[in-house]
């Protein structure tokens, strides 16, 4: 098959963030039997640490720049088209797609994450359209409506949840292979608009790495971990509330415990947490598996955002014990109490904290077994041959009908 990967960032798995990496996985599987192009936005960040060696795995690739101008301008161009669709709406990229669909005969467009399926009407109805689905964009504006403390915000936000949700509905009916990313985004699929194309569920990449170098952790002692990167407001909303509302109940029954955050432009809180001795900024981190192996705790109690959390998973990876809540555990089919500890008010999370930092054996042992689950329950290169599978005979099926 001739695969065009049409994506929202630049896949990556050395600086990007987890989409930016089971992208990367997703077209890393495709092209050991397929010829990959990539058509790719990139912001800022994402241009600077591109490494050119990455990108021998697609037959041709080019990015398009996004910036704050772009964004607005996108914003303008489409106003009646939801915000997180818009910020990707440029003329020159929808230019690039149709020149690359007159250039080269593709069996398959794959549009990576809900926003780009604005371009789907490029595409001709003789090749297969597929959905990668990150999360479910809907569900992120009602999860920022609900925490709303003005009124008249929380009107704005519920408006641009149902606009989104109208836009979603008509972009998954016109695709013909939707993957989102958990079975609990599959529901919430389903529940929302009766679907014509295949929907299958595709696990999360997880590094090998981390499962690897598990076995070698040699953590400080009450150490607790946030790991996020800090250009999401769900992540700075997590770790704003972890630090004033639920480290002071720790810290009174645990004086010695410590708040490490970690995560690209971490550095931005340095304002908010400038005077506080039991808060550390750590910023990027380029060995993972290192950082993991000395933090005793993963605290990860997201309160925003939708899909699943592959933070979490991650972290359960690498044999950390971790405190999460129900946003941050959602799609995750893991036990509470057994392989994480899920917990949705700032007084029973800095409670689950204590336990751990009180009877080590048990919080070892609680790592071990998220670690057990994420083995046996994982298999990434199974679920990417399914929907390669699924593809090549979809594509048989439109070259013999000629339609879609």
């Amino acid at each position: 098959m001739k695969i065009l990967f049409a994506t929202r960032h630049l896949p990556s798995l050395q600086k990007g963030q987890a989409g930016a990496k089971t992208s990367y996985a997703i077209c890393e599987f495709l092209s050991r039997t397929e010829e990959v192009h990539l058509l790719a936005f990139g912001t800022e960040s994402e241009i600077e640490s591109l490494q050119e060696y990455e990108m021998r795995i697609f037959a041709s690739w080019q990015y398009f720049p996004v910036t704050q101008v772009t964004r607005l301008l996108g914003a303008l161009k489409k106003p009646w088209a939801p915000l997180n669709v818009a910020v990707r709406a440029q003329s020159s990229y929808g230019r690039r797609l149709d020149q690359l669909l007159h250039e080269h005969n593709f069996d398959v467009v794959i549009f990576d994450h809900t926003g780009m399926l604005q371009y789907v009407r490029n595409v001709p109805e003789t090749v297969v359209t597929v959905a990668s689905l990150h999360d479910i964009l809907t569900q992120g504006w009602e999860r920022r409506a609900a925490y709303a403390k003005n009124v008249l915000w929380r009107v704005v936000l519920n408006a641009e949840k149902h606009r989104t949700m109208r836009w979603e509905q008509r972009a998954f009916a016109s695709t013909d292979i939707i993957f989102p990313l958990s079975h609990k985004d599959r529901r919430l699929m389903e529940n929302m608009v009766q679907l014509n194309g295949s929907l299958m569920v595709i696990q999360p990449w997880i590094d090998s790495s981390v499962l690897n170098k598990s076995g070698k952790r040699n953590p400080r002692k009450d150490s607790l971990l946030f790991w996020g990167a800090m250009d999401r407001v769900e992540n700075v909303d997590a770790a704003r509330w972890i630090a004033d509302e639920i480290l002071p109940r720790i810290r009174e029954q645990v004086p010695t415990a410590h708040l490490y955050i970690a995560g690209s432009k971490s550095d931005s809180l340095g304002q908010a947490f400038r005077r506080r001795e039991d808060v550390s900024l750590l910023g990027f981190i380029d060995d993972i598996e290192e950082m993991m192996g000395s933090m005793e705790i993963a605290l990860l109690p997201l309160r925003l955002g939708a899909g699943i959390k592959v933070k979490t998973l991650e972290c359960m990876a690498a044999a950390m014990p971790v405190v999460t809540s129900d946003v941050g555990a959602e799609g995750i089919d893991a036990q509470d109490g057994r392989d994480f500890l899920v917990a949705d008010n700032a007084e029973c999370v800095a409670n689950k904290v204590i336990l751990l930092l009180r009877d080590k054996a048990n919080a070892k042992k609680m790592g071990e077994s998220g670690r057990k689950f994420i083995e046996e329950m994982y298999n990434f290169d199974e679920k990417v041959e399914a929907i390669r599978e699924r593809m090549l005979r979809l594509t048989a099926q439109k070259r013999s009908t000629g339609r879609r």
